[in-house]
Parts: structure tokens; sequence; C-alpha cells
């Protein structure tokens, strides 16, 4: 036929050009089903025990590995392999794969042998690696203490306690830092002042009290020692910052703690007080002040770390003469200190004293 033009919201369609879809029954209708989408991939099961701690324990050992001491070696590069095996541990303790639920961490054997080495001279050539591959094993260590089991953990420190004690005895300010956060979050999880509870933690909590004692007596008599890893000697008041920041740690969670070393902290603070405004009188006197040299830490640094330890706990000064000399250096510090830094800081620590009703403070 010629075709009939009919026009519907404005288009011209011919009918001679729609095609009639043929009428069928439904006896004859292709009924085949159509292809549906593939289901969705089923959860990923945890490694077998034998698999699982081969490679959860490979990519531990090769987080601290990659850094070689090899000194053509990009330390870049060492760090960014070394962060991609924490990823990929982390990742496969996330809930919705944890596909290393039934793995055993094992860092003992080895982590122990290589932070005892911080107490042998380190690499000449590039002494960088060793620091960080040091610190590398202690920060995992510390990830380790949210992610394995309590009794695992206990394992672990146990076969590591000679080499932790070696790395808090160490001057180095960076792998002290690194000590004291590890030694925060393991206090938080076993108190010291528990640790009767914990015989696993006992030869390492002993040293931590050997530490700190033998830190605050050789301060508060002057001595220096020439550090062998070293190129120059070990200042006084460096040698308080690694027994300060034990202490900090273990007081965190056990502030009354601080009460078996009550006598050397007041007398290490009447110290620090006297060196800081002796230094300050002597860079007063200098033409040049920038000719003197800086120390790696503070008195000033010193000085809050002291203060931080008592700021909550005011009464744990009971005897009158530890109370008031502790006052006594305040005061002097207060008037005589010309850290602008140290005086904010002391002036808050005051200012909440007196206007807490409840801070031991007459």
């Amino acid at each position: 036929s010629s075709g009939i033009n009919a026009e519907y919201g404005g288009l011209l369609i011919n009918q001679t050009e729609v095609e009639v879809a043929e009428y069928k029954p439904p006896s004859q209708v292709n009924l085949s089903p159509c292809p549906l989408r593939p289901p969705p991939p089923e959860p990923l099961s945890p490694f077998e025990a034998r698999y699982g701690d081969g490679m959860f324990n490979f990519l531990l050992r090769l987080s601290y590995s990659a850094y070689t001491r090899d000194s053509n070696t990009n330390i870049q590069q060492s760090e960014a392999l070394s962060k991609r095996c924490i990823q990929l541990v982390k990742l496969g303790m996330k809930p919705e794969l944890d596909i290393f639920k039934n793995c055993s961490a094992r860092i003992h054997p080895w982590a122990d042998k290589e932070l005892q080495r911080i107490k042998q001279p380190p690499d000449r050539t590039n002494p960088a690696y060793f620091l960080q591959g040091i610190c590398t094993i202690l920060q995992l260590v510390e990830f380790l203490l949210d992610i394995i089991q309590r009794d695992v953990i206990l394992k672990n420190i146990y076969h590591m306690t000679r080499g932790l004690s070696f790395c808090m005895s160490s001057p180095n300010l960076q792998i002290t830092k690194t000590v004291h956060s590890l030694l925060t979050k393991l206090f938080t999880m076993f108190p010291i002042d528990e640790r009767v509870n914990h015989e696993e933690l006992s030869v390492l909590y002993e040293s931590v009290n050997d530490i700190i004692t033998t830190g605050l007596d050789r301060y508060d008599k002057g001595s220096e020692r020439y550090d062998s890893k070293e190129t120059s000697s070990v200042g006084s008041a460096e040698i308080l910052y690694s027994p300060l920041m034990i202490l900090k740690a273990a007081c965190a969670t056990s502030p009354r703690y601080l009460e078996k070393f009550i006598k050397e902290y007041i007398k290490c603070l009447q110290k620090l007080q006297k060196e800081h405004c002796s230094s300050a009188r002597d860079t007063a006197q200098r033409s040049n002040p920038r000719d003197r040299p800086i120390p790696n830490v503070s008195t000033s640094d010193l000085i809050m770390v002291c203060v931080d330890l008592v700021k909550e706990q005011v009464d744990i000064l009971v005897n009158d003469l530890n109370r008031k000399m502790f006052f006594t250096n305040l005061i002097i510090l207060i008037e005589k200190s010309p850290d602008p830094k140290l005086l904010r800081s002391l002036t808050d620590v005051v200012a909440r004293w007196v206007q807490a009703p409840n801070s031991g403070v007459t």
C-alpha cells in the first residue's frame, strides 16, 4: 500500500516503515532465560596455618630488611618498601578480609638479635639505615600490640627483653622517642605496678626500674660519658632525657610509680633549674649568642617533662621538704628563665593548680 502518514507529538511517522511483530501463541514463545550477572565473589578465607604464618612473618621481617646497609640504596626507596609491607599486613588483618586471622607473629628470633646491635658501632658508610632499621623494629612491635593476642605479645616481649633494654639505654633521640611510644602502649596494656601478674614482663620491668634509677643518679652526679657509637660525648643533660621519657611512659598509667624515685627526681629538677639559669646568663654575656653550641636536648624540654610528671598529682610530694624544693625551683624558673615557651607552660600549670579546687597545692 501507499502508506499513511500520521503525526504523534510533533513526530511524522510513516506506518509503512513500522514493523509489526507477528503474533505468536504463548506455547511458541521462546522462554530461554536471559543471561544474568555473575555472582559476587565469595569472601576470602584465612590462609592455612603453614602458608599464612610464612607470608605474615615474611612481610614483617621484610619491613625491617628493606633498610639494607648498602650505601648505594636510596633510603626513600627502602622506606617505601617497608611501609608497603606494613600496609599489606594491615590489609590482611581487616575484618572484611581477615586472611591472617590464624597467623602467629614470631619476630623475637631475629628482632632481639637486631636490637642488640645498638650497642655496636653502626655502619659508618650509611648510619641512617642502621638507626632507621632499629626504629622500624620498635614501631613494628608497637603495631603488633594492637593486632595479636595477649599471650603472643607476652611471649615475644619476653624473648626481646635484652634488645629492648639496650634501646632504652640508648642516648639517640630518635630511638628514645620511638621507645617511649612503644612503652606507653605496652604499659597501657600491662601496667607496670601490676607486673607481678605477668611473669614474662618481670625482667623487662626490672630493667626499666634500673635504667631510670641509674640515669637519674648519673645526671645528679654530673657524669659525662663518651658514646662509642657517636662522634661526640653525651652531655649530662642529654643523659637525663631517656630516663625521664621512660618514667613518663610508666607514670601515664601508673601515676604513683614516681614515688619510688621522688628523692632523685627533686635533685634532678633542682640541677636542671641551675643549669637552665646559668646557661641563660652565659648566653647574655656573649657578644654573639650564635657562637654557643645548641645541644640536642634543651634544659627547657627536660624541665617540662619533669613538671608534666607531677602536674596532675601534686599530692605525691607528701614530704614537706620535697614540696618546698619543688615549688622553690618553679618560682626561680618563672623569675629568671628567658625561654618564653617554658614560661608560658609553667604559668599555665600554676594557673591550673590555683583554679582547681582539689589540686593539692596549698
